[in-house]
């Protein structure tokens, strides 16, 4: 190589490097949003978070239905699932393609006998399971590989009451949910104070197990660990949050120990909501409302014992879901009395929550997913 052309290679290879190193980084990723729409709203809405800032985007209407108050992602990210509340009328299931720039296009609409239908997920590519509030029920669904709803969904009737007069008359199946290895489906029953546990997989959907919460509890979302080795549930008429490992069948019916929500001082009103670890499972967040307050709790590394470090109210106001972004730094609340969703830093430290100052103005929200 002569010395002009060793000059031109090096000076194509400079401008080459400048080029790549000025392309901005796009650090935002898109949320979902589903909302209640007696208020304002008009049904799901997609925005975009900087995972580096914290900054949330303007919300875009996706999909006018009413009350789309649960949403899910399949795993590969290709299909939104959106459940329609509806009180005493058939609930609806809505099945979405996602497209690459995130929109949402409808594939098919499935309207089955229950009623409250309140939590869909995915268990298995292409079967989902959708718990419902109001019947008691749960609804376990298959979709082919267009997005429309095959024949074959097969429907679990719940029985039971519990001691509360006023909101366990009957059974309450809320969330619902395949446990880490994709064995069994766990259902939270706030009426009967039950965790169902059932085997989905074969021709008939099969209950292994019946888990007994305390009398009276209510258990209303749960969530696995992310080494899988317990689960903890929310009950929301106790405000407490009860600690499972797997027995020696691999369900997780071992109660290790139970913690107050909230201090007694602080409980009057309280119905706890939602429930979730830290990516790196070292603390525990969970929601009430009532008491508008997000609470962070540190997670023993061996015994897994929960020890509370903080009660955030700061711009809460019934926060009934929230969620932790991609990059583990940031807790999104979806204030349904707010009207809106606000964002806190999450110290990766101490698991402290503390104002970012960003939040996005919507109506009724109730719902978030990250993409």
């Amino acid at each position: 190589m002569n010395k002009l052309n060793a000059l031109v290679f090096f000076g194509i290879l400079l401008f080459v490097s400048a080029c790549r190193v000025s392309q901005p980084i796009d650090n935002t990723v898109r949320f979902y949003i589903g909302t209640y729409t007696s208020s304002g709203s008009e049904g799901i809405y997609m925005a975009r978070f900087d995972t580096l800032t914290g900054m949330v985007s303007a919300d875009t209407l996706l999909a006018r239905l009413p009350n789309p108050s649960y949403l899910n992602l399949s795993a590969d990210g290709q299909w939104l699932m959106a459940v329609s509340e509806s009180g005493g009328v058939a609930p609806n299931v809505f099945s979405y393609r996602v497209q690459p720039n995130g929109e949402l296009v409808l594939a098919d609409t499935l309207r089955y006998n229950g009623q409250g239908a309140c939590y869909v997920s995915e268990y298995a590519a292409g079967a989902w399971v959708v718990s419902n509030y109001g019947s008691g029920s749960v609804t376990f669904i298959k979709t082919d590989s267009l997005g429309k709803f095959r024949p074959d969904g097969q429907q679990v009737q719940h029985v039971g009451s519990g001691p509360n007069a006023d909101r366990q008359q009957q059974p309450h199946a809320h969330s619902a949910m395949v446990d880490p290895a994709g064995r069994y489906v766990y259902v939270a029953d706030l009426g009967t104070d039950r965790m169902m546990v059932y085997n989905p997989h074969g021709d008939t959907v099969r209950c292994v197990a019946q888990i007994a919460t305390a009398s009276g509890s209510g258990p209303r979302h749960f969530a696995f660990h992310p080494s899988s080795k317990v689960m903890a549930t929310l009950n929301e008429l106790h405000q407490t949050v009860d600690v499972w490992m797997p027995d020696s069948t691999g369900v997780y019916a071992d109660l290790c120990h139970t913690v107050l929500l909230l201090p007694d001082t602080l409980r009057d009103g309280g119905t706890a909501a939602d429930i979730h670890f830290s990516p790196d499972g070292r603390f525990l967040y969970a929601s009430n409302r009532g008491n508008h307050a997000v609470v962070a709790f540190a997670v023993d590394a061996n015994s897994f014992e929960l020890t509370p470090v903080q009660h955030y109210l700061e711009g809460i106001s019934r926060p009934r879901n929230f969620v932790i972004d991609p990059s583990g730094r940031f807790l999104l609340v979806a204030n349904q009395d707010g009207d809106n969703i606000v964002v806190l830093q999450r110290d990766l430290h101490t698991g402290l929550l503390s104002p970012t100052g960003h939040q996005l103005e919507v109506k009724s929200p109730v719902c978030l997913k990250f993409d």
